[in-house]
């Protein structure tokens, strides 16, 4: 027994030899009192027996006996672990579970080892190539070399990872199916080429230190391996960028059908979102024009359609011809179709909102982090959701420079053209911008360079008033009228005092109004030139301003009046319809607001007002029919410029879309005034086009 040893260690050697004379007596304990033996054979220990009351997992037996039970007598007490050097001619294994160990980059599979039916080993992780290379090596480069699941410096390794990414990009830009590469191909590839006894990592190693020094590439994928003969993609079809001025967004291609993100994807940073405009995500890319013209051509109505012929050799076409970026893409598309069909297409016959997900730009939103705030493919949707003007976000210390307010005089000294600051990872571009907030003039970084230069031009006219403020004042207190001015004009002076508002369009006059503005100061010093240059132009200013506010003026109040008078109640339409007209025709600070160009007209739409209500009482019939001309075009504007403008050419659009609204009243209303351009409801319909909405 062990106490009667002074040494484990000659205890252990003393019974590994009895031991290998007594394989067959070895026994395992059970969850009961009994112990399993070879065979199937179970006994008990002898309870006389000095292991009884330690009852080892694991011993051997010199002695069995038969009484009531079997009992095994002599027996000593083994360590499991004994027993397989001794009986490795008698063990019996077992492998199952054979799995692919990146961290030991070999097969491994779980072993079972038995003796005489008794589990001595019940599992261990074994390398799998000693039991079956065959099966391993198949493993190895499924897990390892095909689905890259393997840490290794080797050159091949990183380089088809990258021949794989890019191949995998390229199938996603052009949606080819055909372009996916299999991962059959890719096992093919290293199956033909490696030997059969390169079965894991190790052998992988050995066999390329003399392979490679013959043929350093023999691993090395190529595009031939990867991809079908006849591809040819113009590298400039699928940017991996979006560019709009010197913005540049990342873009992301995803050929997943029917997932959420299938497309391609743009990442942008919630600054910079209103420089992402429909006209520009409405284009794609231009690898997808074909596909999205054709599919925008089976949008049409069905009648339509059938003049234009086959989709898709009319989309080649049409995209033959298009001038990608150039103009909104829907009235591109519809003037080459109605030139194509012979019959007028129009922007809103197509059911752009119905065509594949993959076919509108999947829009990302970012914080400053890089952290998602929204995603969809509705870009003015995504400003209403999260968009937000970046002259309205928190500046960054590097940008308070341009964030101030309350300035009263050029206290600064240069105002650049353009600013590029950075955000989440991406240079914007960004526009100062002087803005005048009515006593005084806030700076500004803006989103755009049109918005810039027009509120500039306020905020240089505002610090010009007030380096100018006694001499305008003395000019519009010596306006001849002016106590008729104050009264005429007592409705618009809520927010601003009539005199207040003279001084402003003098102001205006005196820097803009002979036509040799030479272009908006950049500098103090330009800034002072300017204040010298033009005050002299203040005076001349006076008659010119004194001839329009006179006339609009009293035309103002003449309608005004002929509003307030008690009408029918057939006539409410109409003077719902005037209201709303005066109410968009003047604003607060309605003249500086208005283009001076349009403001020199206000006196003949304000007279076409009081003569519609002359007619009103004998022509009431034919006024309904001209107000039904008008009132959907005039809600149709309302309804577009309520939201964010997308280019300054759809600004410009636009805004001459509403002084033709107003030629069109004089025309309908008051036709013997005339009209400053011919103007008719066809006209006006072909200039909403133009609009691109």
């Amino acid at each position: 027994v062990p106490g009667s040893f002074s040494s484990e260690g000659i205890y252990a050697a003393i019974h590994r030899s009895l031991l290998a004379g007594l394989l067959a007596s070895i026994a395992t304990k059970t969850d009961t009192s009994e112990y399993l033996a070879a065979g199937g054979n179970k006994f008990f220990l002898w309870p006389g027996s000095g292991t009884f009351a330690s009852r080892p997992k694991w011993m051997v037996a010199a002695e069995l006996v038969e009484t009531t039970k079997r009992f095994a007598r002599t027996v000593a007490k083994i360590d499991e672990e004994w027993i397989e050097p001794l009986a490795m001619h008698l063990v019996h294994r077992s492998h199952s579970d054979p799995l692919w160990d990146r961290r030991s980059a070999t097969v491994l599979a779980s072993e079972k080892v038995t003796l005489f039916g008794l589990t001595i080993i019940p599992r261990r992780r074994v390398r799998y190539a000693h039991i079956d290379p065959v099966a391993a090596r198949k493993l190895f480069l499924q897990h390892a070399l095909v689905e890259g699941d393997y840490d290794t410096k080797a050159p091949f390794f990183a380089h088809n990872a990258r021949m794989r990414e890019e191949a995998a990009k390229l199938a996603a830009k052009t949606r080819r199916r055909d372009m996916i590469v299999e991962d059959d191909a890719i096992y093919s590839f290293y199956q033909t080429r490696l030997p059969a006894e390169v079965v894991d990592g190790h052998s992988l190693d050995q066999w390329r230190k003399e392979a490679e020094g013959k043929s350093p590439q023999i691993l090395m994928m190529s595009a031939e391996n990867l991809l079908p003969e006849e591809v040819d993609v113009e590298p400039l079809d699928y940017p991996d960028k979006l560019e709009i001025d010197r913005l540049r967004l990342p873009l992301e291609y995803h050929f997943e059908p029917g997932a959420e993100q299938d497309g391609i994807t743009v990442t942008v940073p919630r600054e910079a979102l209103p420089q992402l405009t429909p006209e520009r995500t409405d284009w794609l890319v231009p690898g997808l024009m074909e596909e999205k013209v054709e599919a925008l051509i089976r949008s049409l109505p069905k009648q339509v359609r059938r003049e234009l012929g086959p989709a898709p050799q009319v989309a080649e076409k049409v995209v033959g011809e298009l001038q990608f970026g150039q103009r909104p893409l829907l009235v591109s598309v519809a003037e080459l179709l109605t030139r194509a069909a012979g019959v007028r297409i129009t922007p809103d016959m197509f059911a752009a909102d119905k065509l594949p997900p993959h076919l509108l730009l999947n829009v990302r939103v970012v914080d400053e982090k890089g952290k998602k705030l929204s995603e969809g493919r509705d870009v003015i949707a995504l400003r209403e959701k999260v968009g937000v003007r970046y002259e309205d976000a928190k500046p960054q210390a590097e940008e308070l420079v341009w964030h101030r307010d309350g300035l009263k005089s050029w206290d600064f000294d240069k105002l650049p053209q353009r600013l590029d600051v950075k955000r989440a990872g991406v240079v914007l571009t960004k526009y100062p911008a002087l803005i005048d907030q009515g006593e005084s003039v806030s700076l500004r970084l803006l989103d755009s360079a049109a918005e810039a230069e027009r509120q500039t031009r306020g905020g240089v006219r505002r610090l010009f008033a007030i380096a100018e403020n006694r001499e305008l004042k003395a000019q519009v207190q010596w306006l001849p009228g002016l106590d008729k001015l104050k009264l005429w004009g007592a409705p618009l002076a809520k927010e601003r005092p009539i005199d207040d508002q003279l001084m402003d369009l003098l102001a205006d006059r005196a820097l803009f109004g002979d036509g040799l503005f030479a272009g908006l100061p950049l500098s103090r010093t330009d800034f002072e030139d300017l204040v010298r240059a033009r005050r002299k132009h203040i005076v001349p200013a006076v008659q010119e301003v004194t001839k329009l506010v006179l006339s609009l003026f009293e035309a103002y109040h003449e309608a005004r009046l002929a509003l307030e008078t008690a009408r029918p109640a057939a006539w409410k339409y109409a003077l719902d319809d005037i209201r709303d007209q005066l109410a968009h025709l003047l604003p607060p600070n309605f003249l500086t607001v208005q283009p001076w160009e349009w403001l020199q007209h206000f006196p003949r739409y304000l007279k076409a007002i009081s003569l519609r209500f002359k007619k009103l009482s004998t022509a009431l019939t034919r006024d309904r029919t001209n107000y039904d001309l008008v009132a959907p075009r005039m809600n149709a504007w309302k309804e577009r410029v309520a939201r964010p403008f997308t280019t300054d050419a759809e600004h410009e659009q636009l805004a001459l879309y509403r002084w033709m609204l107003e030629e069109l009243r004089v025309s309908l209303f008051a036709q013997e005034l005339g009209t400053s351009t011919p103007v008719s409801p066809k006209k006006l319909d072909n200039q909403w086009e133009k609009v691109g909405i």
